[in-house]
């Protein structure tokens, strides 16, 4: 059986604001307009990656209050009254300590939170530098590209294919625009991958399709960390 918190190979970005080792397991619980509500963070793995910096995986969960509509009956009369339940928001998330957090899509971005608390620092969700990145990549395959602010009457729009950079007939566009999100193939460590990557702060790895969370978080601390910014 596939771990499945073992394959983790997208997500949000966050960007953490100082320093920390390490991310402790925690429960608590608050009590909240006469609700209990629980906070968690699960550890699930810990990996020594090869430059001997420590990558995190793990969980987290927390309970909120949420507000609805329902139709009941009361005195004999048929009624839509305000409801309000406990829900719960759930998110797998994988960490570089001290540098990133990612969780796996922005509905997991309340981690972000709990995870600073935890460990006395602000996670921010980050913005990504595609300007820098794509420069550094000319030789490479860019497959997509997403762009706005042409000034035009076509604002934005997202081009698929080849090389789009190249196209000759939207190449010019592209290069006066600015790029808001590039799908790149290119090579790491002699191994054909492909990405896509977004200006506000989300990256998924299509191919090798087998990557692992750990093989994840090895390209990315090689190849995309140094262009995250915060916001």
């Amino acid at each position: 059986m596939v771990d499945k918190y073992r394959c983790m190979k997208s997500g949000v970005i966050g960007v953490v604001s100082s320093d920390f080792s390490d991310i402790e397991p925690f429960e608590g619980t608050v009590s909240l307009e006469g609700f209990e509500l629980t906070k968690c963070i699960e550890i699930t793995d810990r990996v020594e990656l090869p430059d001997g910096s420590t990558a995190i995986s793990g969980r987290a969960a927390e309970e909120v209050i949420t507000e609805g509509e329902d139709v009941q009956i009361r005195d004999g009369s048929i009624g839509t009254y305000s409801t309000r339940e406990k829900d719960l928001n759930y998110t797998e998330f994988l960490a570089l300590p001290g540098e990133i957090v990612i969780v796996k899509s922005s509905a997991g971005t309340f981690a972000f939170d709990l995870i600073g608390s935890q460990t006395g620092t602000v996670v921010e969700r980050a913005k990504f530098d595609l300007e820098s990145f794509v420069d550094h990549h000319q030789g490479d395959n860019f497959w997509q590209m997403g762009f706005y602010g042409t000034g035009g009457n076509a604002d934005k729009g997202v081009v698929y294919g080849d090389n789009v950079q190249k196209d000759g007939e939207v190449g010019g566009v592209l290069e006066s625009s600015k790029i808001n999100q590039i799908g790149l193939e290119h090579l790491y460590e002699t191994e054909p991958i492909k990405i896509t990557v977004t200006e506000s702060g989300y990256v998924n790895v299509y191919d090798p399709s087998n990557y692992e969370s750990e093989e994840f978080l090895r390209y990315f601390k090689d190849e995309l960390l140094s262009y995250v910014q915060r916001p």
